[in-house]
Formats: structure tokens, C-alpha cells, sequence
């Protein structure tokens, strides 16, 4: 593995697609037990469409507001799952990621957020999430 000459910067980075411009990003996007998982989920014909990488710095005070993640993207049918892989220490205090069990079962339409420290205008309501069953 190379080093790249590309240094992501708390803002402005090009975050997406990586799979596209670093060989190391596809192979970890398509890496056997990535793959097996998704086969698993949505059977034999898989396609990798997206892959991006979520950077927070030291201090940023923004978050990710509860949501579904099929609600931004823009597909029909919407047969599609996501593989969340960490490259980083990853702990509640820094902000790892959550989710609710059994909760992928049925799209919730978002609404706005309204709060300016959401990474995210629209998400879902308090009244949709009940983070007592989140793990």
C-alpha cells in the first residue's frame, strides 16, 4: 500500500468515490468478507454504486441525525444495503455508530432536523426512534 499524496482536510475534502482513484479503497470496498455479507443481504448480483468515507475532527460539534438511508438515494426498487467498515478507534464517546434492529423493514419519510449542528437537514423525528433499543 502507497501513501497518497491526497490529504483529506476537515473541509472541502472530496470524500466519495475513493474506490474510483485508490486501488487500497476498492480492494478494502471489496474485500471477501465486505462482499460475502452483502451476498448474504441481497443475494449473488451485487453492484458497488457508492462508497464514501465520514471524517469528524477533534471539536466539530455536528452530528448525524437519526435516519434511514435509503431516504438519500435516489433509487427504484430500492434494493440496496450499506457496509459500514471503521478505520479508526471507534468508541460511544467519539461518536460510533448506532442503530436500531429490524428498523430497515419500513421506509420512514424524514422531515427537517432544524437544528444547525446536524450534518443532515432532515432526519427522522424524536417520535420515530426509540434509542432505548439502539445498539
Amino acid at each position: 500500500m502507497g501513501q497518497s499524496k491526497y490529504e483529506p482536510k476537515a473541509t472541502g475534502a472530496n470524500l466519495s468515490a475513493w474506490h474510483h482513484r485508490h486501488r487500497w479503497a476498492y480492494d478494502l470496498a471489496t474485500h471477501p468478507s465486505i462482499v460475502e455479507a452483502m451476498k448474504q443481504i441481497l443475494g449473488d448480483d451485487l453492484v458497488l454504486w457508492a462508497m464514501h468515507f465520514w471524517y469528524k475532527e477533534p471539536g466539530n460539534s455536528k452530528f448525524i441525525p437519526w435516519h434511514q438511508d435509503i431516504n438519500y438515494w435516489p433509487m427504484e426498487p430500492a434494493i440496496n444495503a450499506t457496509a459500514w467498515v471503521t478505520l479508526g478507534f471507534s468508541i460511544q464517546e467519539n461518536g460510533c455508530l448506532k442503530l436500531i434492529p429490524g428498523t430497515h423493514r419500513e421506509k420512514v419519510e424524514h422531515v427537517s432536523v432544524g437544528d444547525a449542528k446536524s450534518a443532515f437537514a432532515e432526519g427522522l423525528s424524536e417520535e420515530q426512534v426509540d434509542e432505548s433499543k439502539a445498539v
